[in-house]
């Protein structure tokens, strides 16, 4: 179904008059398509007029295809005139944008000085205040989001983060000297919006200080700036017309191709009633209806013509358009037949299951009224969804009220109104109130008020109290939005309860505070008795206080006052002090806090790794436990190992072993030697893969024959071991066993010949000694672990003394330990001869090393197999990690890969030779060319003489005038010869438009060639584009390639508009030409005037006075014609000079992009100079098109002239005999013109197969250009995915590399303590036992630490391996990119020779279009006579006229047959309705039914989710209510301690100086959000963010 939808195409939208194709059935079998004109249109038919296809002659042929090539014409003039207006937009918008861009920069360089010139002390006191102003901080955000690009900084900075970020030395020149246009700001409107607000504009930025203003100034210039430098790449405009100039191109390219087509069927002068190259239509008056379904496009036709003519390119267009409708028809029928049935099976089922519904219904309906009636209760008989209904509305219009008095509501903004208003409070103890506490009862009233009306406290106004003996009655002014009307406002007041009032009336003698308090506190410090001032406001209490005369004693007084004073300073120092004091203590609690918790996290981490010691040392126990079983389970596995590989030789008939330790492959040729031969393998991956895997074998053997050289170690170890213990018995019982003394001194040379082996590990064991130290340390700082090591010693040493008390025991185990002495002798004897073998074996590959003469002879140190080689002897020796066979078979591998590469130097050379082949041939074609522009200047110099003939036969015309009475009588006597020369004349005309056609002919192959050349150049471009894109890529996109670029690109723009300007200067060309036409035809119709003249002055000969007159009238007419023409043609000159300027300009322009060009060339030197050579090509075509346009305006000035002189011949008939001879001279020209004209055609055919092979050749090359594009790209992901994967594998090798140092280093400390230890056990022979234990356990560890050490010296190598197989894919990657580097360049540049042969061969055939042309010019002059062509147009309509009789009166007979396919048609559409009717019909029946079913499930459903919804909304608005009450009865009650942050910046102000208005403040708030009186939030705390 995706791939349907997308393949599906739109149905084209209808209109009257339209011409569509549209297809029918024919027999009911095959399909045919025809066009016809919408007449009407339906629902779902159309009524079109059908067109027939042509069945008439060549001549009616030729008149539909002339038609059609005038209309196509037509076209592309229209799409002409699109293009030139698109361009000039287009120009205009870029003009425009780089105008803006250019104003936006100065604007931006401005603001930029005036920042430079701010002083750098002010810039540092602005950015340094503690409390800077509001405008300040936005700009100095925005400042920095500019510069840093980050939009983030506006909503998450701080003022100290701001002034960190401008403490930076020189942080306001980076800012401002930041690259703007390069990163476009994301969110601009922000801070424009922002910056343009009335408190941060440009002015409240000038009032605060210069610097601010110049930032200010500064982001709002740079701002712009981006936003004019991005519309030059991102505006919508230029895409818009970009795509208007691809349409109106493509547009064009479809009307030549046309025109070409039709041109083609024009020449073939042959019948297009069967479907051909172009098939014909004419319009009938029948008239059908057809089903929408079946239009397969619209076809762009006039509605006014009555006939057309169709290419085979868009009948095939028509053909695929039918198929793909055919293809959607037959699958929207297919699925609507599914669909059809699928809905056929659901009514099925539907109706079945509503049967059923209706039984049950009837059932429990009637069920339900035999219960109804037997219980007489008929008030219950309610429906549910009814009762839903009406519980909705119920809770919904609870849920309203409720949410008018939500307590989260927030301060309206709008206009405001004040209205009157008055409220009652019932009591009769409120006078006693007012009298204690007045102001309190004033600012409770007005908070509770303002708290129901949803309004601040200040808009409750002029508030009034009048008390009366049983309430108290307020009047006051509520100040609220005229959203809100009086009677709602009343509403409020009125249900809002009176919590604060009632709870001050219930306690009115209880604490006076804030102002009543501060009455009673002044009139105490001024002795006047409290009871003075009762019942008055503060104000009030300010005046009396004022006007009263108690202060008789002002000195008193004003001590008092200053004391007072005084007192309160010091209060006022003695807070700053405690809070000091508080907030160091508090720091220091803070500090104190994190120091005990960093120790309590350093103390857990160090007790982790303690456990963790203790458990490694534990697995380190268990591992030693393994190593005896593994080594056994290993040496096994070789052995198994070693006889697989001697299957698999016999298998592959390799040699055979010669005994057990010499059938190994012999390993003699070292890894850099295979390496070198690898590097020349690098062209194959595949074959350099199976070389690796190779490798890996190899590797894998080698590690194979590690282990076993290891496993032979840790033999020799444990045979050390044993030995030492053995020898310890023998010195124990060499006084109980005396029989034993000659084999102890045997044992005893054994021990000393094994110790002389042993020595290559003294260094290892002295390693492993520091290791064990190490441990040992770790064991110290584990408590529990020394105590149980000490529990361990403890242990041993009790079995030693039990050792030492059973000494006979010893002795009798001395016996056994003889017999395992002796097989320990056989299996040591055994590991020499392996070992001996190994020996040879190396030998024998050095030897075999050295007899191969491609390989570096290495001088190796080696012993018989009796004395013992140093092991570093044998590490500094090459690794020979391959045979000899492999070797060899590497070298032919290589011999091979070099004999291919000859072969592809062969080839190489082979395409060099081509390449000289087509050079020598375009040299020879230049040849050609210069020979062409050789012809060329003679022509010009033949019409310069034929210019100045003109000029002496002007000269000459006003003497002739004279002679013109003398001569009239003679112009009798040659009008017959004339008569003769005229019939010569239509002879020669017919002939010059036989030429014509073939003029036009090549002309119209010249223009097909050139758009082909056109779109080669064009797909040059592209590749030529991919090529600098490549290029870029691989020189990494350098900075300076980027500006050059820029520049490049401005230029370019520059370049276009230049050539818009050219463009416009060839089109005011063109118009000038067509003036000029004009001017030619109006010349003629002169010339035949003054003819008919002649012809007069023949006949009357006494009119000969007037007819001279009239002739003088009509030669002063010509004259000024002449003279008009020839303004016409210095005004085409004109033309031609600015053109040439206007290309001289485009020169200096591509000299200066040569220019930019020469610094790009360091980077992409090749591609730059290919696109330099292209715009001279470009600008020498242009310039040859201009001299084109000369030359042709030059031709026809001259065909005028040759008609006038012709008109010379006709009134002068003494010359008539000159121009006989002047008419046979142009002749013999015309003839030479035609040869020429045909040699030219053959030149030109000759050039557009070569064009086309060069064409091929430049597709080939392109697409192997993308082919190694594509590799390259491969190849490049590769490498970078290798090279990751190296540096991850060096990174493990030097980690491997740090461990294996350590463990080198707790190896040698390991030995030096093992020899410490043997020499313990020869001085301490009564320790012997407890050493020899402690040695057991060490010699264990030390097992343990060389298998570890062995594994991880397998890990390094195996990581050396695989860095040098990564190391080695790497050179090969990098290999096979210079490769196809090189073949990339060496694309390019056979690109380029190919973009030059094209250009040369473009040129050529603008020459060559220019002499047609010129041709074409010439064989113009010779059309002066019709008659023949008028004679057989005369036939062909009478042709046509009984063709058009025989097709009238088929068109009965189809009319016939139309109209009985016109009723089997509407049989069709009238049972094709009553089948939509009937499926309509049934759809709705279903859907009635579905609703029907559904409807009283969903409301039902839907009312009680709605009812859910509801009870919760209901529920959480109750909790939210602000018509609370103060609970009556008592509840227990809970403190419990909470935390509200608000957002802001000035809190630690009004904390500093309004304390107590923010408690009170935050007192009433945090009570009415928890439902409780004031009193009852307590220890409240306040801390700002820095505290």
């Amino acid at each position: 179904m995706v791939l349907l939808n997308t393949l599906k195409r739109d149905t084209p939208q209808l209109q009257n008059g339209q011409t569509v194709a549209y297809e029918y059935l024919i027999d009911d079998e095959h399909w045919q398509w025809t066009l016809g004109t919408v007449v009407s249109l339906k629902e779902y038919t159309a009524v079109v007029q059908q067109w027939s296809i042509n069945q008439g002659d060549d001549a009616a042929l030729k008149n539909i295809v002339s038609n059609e090539i005038e209309k196509e014409m037509k076209r592309m003039r229209v799409f002409q005139e699109r293009l030139s207006t698109s361009r000039d937009k287009l120009a205009a918008i870029r003009s425009e944008n780089e105008d803006s861009v250019s104003a936006a920069r100065s604007v931006f360089e401005v603001a930029k000085e005036q920042v430079k010139a701010v002083d750098e002390v002010h810039m540092r006191e602005v950015t340094s205040q503690a409390r800077p102003s509001p405008v300040a901080v936005e700009v100095l955000k925005a400042v920095l989001a500019v510069a840093k690009n980050d939009p983030a900084i506006n909503d998450c900075f701080s003022w100290y983060d701001i002034q960190m970020e401008y403490r930076k030395p020189g942080a306001v020149m980076d800012f401002i000297y930041v690259d703007v246009p390069g990163r476009y700001y994301p969110t601009p409107d922000t801070i424009l919006s922002s910056l343009h607000e009335p408190r941060f504009s440009l002015a409240a930025a000038a009032r605060d200080s210069e610097a601010i203003r110049s930032l200010h100034q500064w982001v709002i210039s740079a701002l712009a700036y981006q936003e004019a430098h991005s519309r030059l790449t991102s505006d919508m405009r230029i895409q818009a017309q970009n795509d208007a100039i691809g349409a109106a191109i493509s547009g064009m390219k479809a009307c030549r191709m046309k025109v070409m087509k039709l041109k083609e069927e024009l020449s073939r002068r042959n019948s297009s009633a069967a479907r051909g190259q172009v098939t014909s239509f004419i319009k009938t008056s029948v008239h059908s209806t057809i089903p929408l379904s079946a239009v397969i496009s619209v076809v762009p036709i006039d509605p006014s013509v009555t006939d057309c003519a169709l290419t085979d390119d868009e009948v095939d267009v028509l053909y695929e358009d039918a198929s793909w409708l055919r293809f959607q028809l037959k699958d929207q029928l297919s699925r609507t037949m599914n669909e059809y049935i699928g809905a056929m099976a659901e009514l099925h089922c539907l109706s079945m299951y509503t049967t059923e519904l209706e039984e049950k219904r009837l059932y429990l309906q009637e069920h339900y009224t035999r219960n109804v009636i037997r219980s007489h209760d008929r008030t219950t008989l309610k429906f549910h969804d009814r009762d839903t209904s009406g519980k909705n509305k119920e809770l919904q219009d609870i849920i309203d009220d409720l949410k008018k008095h939500d307590e989260r509501w927030l301060f309206a903004d709008g206009l405001k109104v004040t209205t009157k208003h008055a409220k009652k409070y019932p009591g009769k103890d409120w006078g006693t109130l007012f009298k204690n506490k007045p102001e309190e009862v004033l600012a409770r009233f007005r908070f509770e008020q303002a708290l129901a009306c949803h309004v601040p406290d200040d808009c409750i106004q002029n508030v009034e109290f009048h008390l009366e003996p049983d309430a108290l009655v307020t009047s006051f002014n509520v100040r609220h939005s005229t959203e809100l009307t009086t009677g709602e406002i009343d509403r409020r007041l009125e249900q809002f309860p009176p919590r604060e009032m009632n709870r001050l009336y219930h306690d009115p003698n209880g604490a006076k505070v804030s102002l009543d308090r501060a009455i009673v506190e002044v009139c105490r410090a001024l002795d006047i008795p409290e009871t003075k001032f009762q019942g008055l406001y503060f104000d009030e209490f300010v005046e009396e206080l004022g006007g009263k005369g108690h202060l008789v004693d002002k000195d008193a007084y004003e001590s008092e006052i200053g004391d007072l004073l005084m007192l309160l300073d010091k209060i006022h120092n003695e807070n700053r002090s405690l809070q000091c004091t508080l907030e160091k203590s508090a720091e220091e609690f803070r500090r104190q806090t994190a120091s005990t918790l960093r120790e309590q996290e350093a103390l857990r981490q160090r007790n982790n790794e303690l456990h963790a010691e203790i458990g490694r040392m534990r697995d380190l126990v268990e591992k030693l436990k393994d190593l005896a079983d593994k080594q056994a389970s290993e040496l096994e596995l070789f052995k198994l190992q070693k006889n697989q590989a001697i299957q698999m030789r016999t298998q592959r008939n390799l040699s055979t072993f010669k005994g057990d330790n010499t059938a190994e492959p012999l390993y003699c040729v070292t890894l850099d030697e295979l390496h070198e031969q690898m590097k020349q393998c690098e062209l194959l991956e595949n074959e350099a893969a199976q070389l690796q895997k190779q490798l890996e074998d190899l590797n894998q053997t080698h590690d194979n024959l590690l282990v076993h050289l290891n496993t032979i170690t840790q033999g020799k170890k444990g045979v050390e071991t044993e030995n030492e213990q053995l020898k310890d018995e023998l010195q124990i019982a060499q006084k109980a066993a005396s029989d034993a003394a000659q084999e102890r001194s045997e044992l005893l040379h054994e021990l000393a010949r094994k110790r002389a082996e042993c020595e290559e590990l003294a260094k290892n064991l002295r390693r492993i000694s520091d290791l064990l130290d190490a441990l040992k340390t770790s064991e110290k700082e584990a408590l529990e672990g020394i105590e149980a090591r000490d529990e361990e010693i403890h242990d041993l040493q009790k079995q030693l003394e039990d050792a030492l008390n059973n000494q006979n025991v010893g002795a009798r185990a001395l016996e056994l330990k003889e017999r395992q002495n002796e097989e320990l002798m056989e299996i040591n004897q055994r590991k020499q001869k392996e070992l001996n073998a190994h020996r040879q074996k190396r030998r024998t590959a050095h030897e075999a090393r050295s007899l191969e003469p491609t390989l570096q002879l290495y001088t190796v140190k080696d012993a018989g197999p009796e004395n013992a080689l140093d092991p570093e002897e044998i590490m500094r020796e090459p690794l020979l990690s391959i045979t000899m066979d492999e070797y060899t078979n590497q070298i032919q591998r290589s011999n091979q890969l070099q004999q291919e590469n000859d072969t592809l130097r062969q080839q190489l050379q082979q395409l060099s030779d081509d390449m000289e082949t087509i050079n020598s041939q375009l040299r020879e074609a230049a040849a050609d060319n210069q020979n062409l522009s050789d012809q060329l200047r003679a022509k010009y110099e033949e019409i310069v003489k034929a210019n100045n003939t003109i000029q002496s036969l002007y000269r000459q015309h006003e003497t002739q005038e004279n002679e013109l009475q003398n001569k009239s009588i003679e112009n009798a006597k040659q009008a017959e010869e004339l008569e003769k020369l005229t019939i010569e004349n239509e002879k020669l005309a017919d002939e010059l438009e036989k030429l014509a056609t073939d003029n036009e002919k090549l002309a119209d192959e010249l223009e097909q060639k050139a758009a082909e050349n056109e779109r080669l150049a064009d797909e040059l471009e592209q590749k030529a584009a991919e090529n600098e894109r490549l290029a870029d890529e691989l020189e990494q996109k350098a900075a300076e390639n980027e500006r050059l670029a820029d520049e490049l690109e401005q230029k370019a723009a520059e370049n276009e508009r230049l050539a818009d300007e050219l463009e416009q200067k060839a089109a005011e060309n063109e118009r000038l030409a067509d003036e000029l036409e004009q001017k030619t035809a109006e010349n003629e119709r002169l010339a035949d005037e003054l003819e008919q003249k002649a012809a007069e002055n023949e006949r009357l000969a006494d009119e000969l006075e007037q007819k001279a007159a009239e002739n003088e009238r009509l030669a002063d007419e010509l004259e000024q014609k002449t003279a008009e023409n020839e303004r016409l043609a210095d005004e085409l000159e004109q033309k031609a000079a600015e053109n040439e300027r206007l290309a001289e300009e485009l020169e200096q322009k591509a000299a200066e992009n040569e220019k930019l060009a020469d610094e790009l060339e360091q980077k992409a030197a090749e591609n730059e100079r290919l696109a330099d050579e292209l715009e001279q090509k470009a600008a020498e075509n242009e310039r040859l098109a201009d001299e084109l346009e000369q030359k042709a305006a030059e031709n026809e000035k001259l065909a005028d002239e040759l008609e006038q002189k012709a008109a010379e011949n006709e009134r002068l008939a003494d010359e008539l005999e000159q121009k006989a001879v002047e008419n046979e001279k142009l002749a013999d020209e015309l003839e030479q013109k035609a040869a020429e004209n045909e040699r030219l055609a053959d030149e030109l055919e000759q050039k557009a197969a070569e064009n086309e092979r060069l064409a091929d050749e430049l597709e080939q090359k392109a697409a192997e250009n993308e082919k190694l594009a594509d590799e390259l790209e491969q190849k490049a992901a590769e490498n970078e995915k290798l090279a990751d994967e190296l540096e991850q594998k060096a990174a493990e090798n030097e980690r491997l590399a740090d461990e294996l140092e350590q463990k080198a280093a707790e190896n040698e400390r390991l030995a030096d303590e093992l020899e410490q230890k043997a020499a313990e056990n020869e001085k301490l022979a009564d320790e012997l036992e407890q050493k020899a234990a402690e040695n057991e356990r060490l010699a264990d560890e030390l097992e343990q630490k060389a298998a570890e050490n062995e594994r991880l010296a397998d890990e390094l190598e195996q990581k050396a391996a695989e860095n040098e197989r990564l190391a080695e894919e790497l050179e090969q990657k990098a290999a096979e990119n210079e490769r196809l580097a090189d073949e990339l360049e060496q694309k390019a540049a056979e690109n380029e020779r190919l973009a030059d042969e094209l250009e040369q061969k473009t040129a050529e055939n603008e020459r060559l279009a220019e002499e047609l042309e010129q041709k074409a010019a010439e064989n113009e002059r010779l059309v002066d006579d019709k008659k023949r062509l008028e004679e057989e147009l005369e036939r062909n309509v009478l042709e046509r006229e009984r063709i058009e009789s025989e097709c009238r009166s088929r068109e009965l007979v189809v009319g016939g047959l139309e109209s009985k396919s016109r009723e089997l048609e509407e049989a069709l559409v009238a049972l094709s309705a009553e089948k939509y009717n009937a499926v309509e019909t049934i759809e709705k029946e279903l859907t009635d039914i579905l609703v029907q079913l559904k409807g009283v499930e969903g409301v039902n459903g839907a009312l009680r989710r709605l009812l859910s919804d509801k009870e919760k909304e209901l529920v959480f608005l109750r909790a939210h209510c602000e018509l609370w009450t103060d609970p009556t009865e008592v509840k227990e009650k809970v403190v419990t301690r909470h935390v509200k942050v608000f957002d802001g910046d000035e809190w630690e102000k009004l904390l500093c100086e309004r304390p107590e208005a923010l408690m009170a403040a935050f007192v009433i708030d945090a009570g009415n959000a928890c439902h409780v009186p004031g009193d009852q939030v307590s220890a409240v705390s306040f801390f700002t963010e820095r505290q």
